[in-house]
C-alpha cells in the first residue's frame, strides 16, 4: 500500500569533494511499532553518489553518504523507504554543491 509521495523531507549544500552523513527520521509518520525494513536510492544525476544507507538501529530513521556531484549543480535523490507494515512511501531531498571558499 502506498501511503504517498513527499517531496523535499531535506535541503543540503556541500562541496564536490564532501562525503556527508545525512540523517532522514521517519517515526513522525511510521505506526506504533512499524519499523523501516528497506530504503533504496535514485538521483537523478550520475555524478552525485548516494551509498552506505543505513536503516537505524530503532527502525525509525536511516542515514545515508552522499559525495561527488559538479560544483554549482543540485541534485534530486529520491527515496523508497518500506516499512514492516508492507507500506511504501517516497520521500526527496535535494543537494546543492557548492565551492569551499577558504580564508
Amino acid at each position: 500500500m502506498r501511503i504517498g509521495e513527499y517531496s523535499l523531507v531535506g535541503r543540503w549544500t556541500q562541496s564536490a569533494a564532501a562525503d556527508k552523513r545525512r540523517l532522514i527520521l521517519a517515526n513522525s509518520w511510521l505506526e506504533i511499532g512499524e519499523t523501516i525494513t528497506e530504503v533504496t536510492a535514485t538521483i537523478d544525476d550520475s555524478a552525485m553518489l548516494v551509498d552506505r544507507i543505513v536503516i537505524g538501529p530503532d527502525g525509525d530513521r536511516f542515514a545515508f553518504y552522499a559525495s561527488g556531484g559538479v560544483e554549482g549543480d543540485e541534485y534530486l535523490i529520491t527515496f523508497t523507504i518500506t516499512t514492516s507494515a508492507g507500506q511504501t512511501r517516497v520521500d526527496e531531498v535535494q543537494i546543492a554543491v557548492v565551492e569551499v571558499r577558504r580564508g
